[in-house]
């Protein structure tokens, strides 16, 4: 993954939401450190980070984790083992 993210000019940061305030993740995009987010784990209790994002029109996608009106990805955990166990 970091060889097609080098290739292209991107880079990869991995971060916990517990040792970040909405202002810093604010700051991270406003200082073009970071371009869009990709949040896995998301709690009930972290809905106002995502209004935040939201609010500032900051690109995110929610995996695993399914809030009204926020973008979300999941996968097909059957297939996936049907997949697994056939090969």
């Amino acid at each position: 993954m970091n060889d097609v993210l080098e290739n292209s000019r991107h880079h990869l940061m991995i971060i916990t939401l517990d040792n970040y305030s909405g202002e810093e993740l604010l700051k991270l995009h406003k200082s073009k450190a970071v371009a869009a987010y990709i949040i896995f784990g998301l709690r009930s209790n972290d809905r106002p980070w995502l209004e935040l994002l939201q609010n500032h029109k900051i690109p995110f996608v929610s995996i695993s984790s399914h809030f009204y009106g926020i973008t979300s990805l999941d996968c097909d955990n059957v297939k996936g083992g049907y997949i697994a166990a056939s090969t």
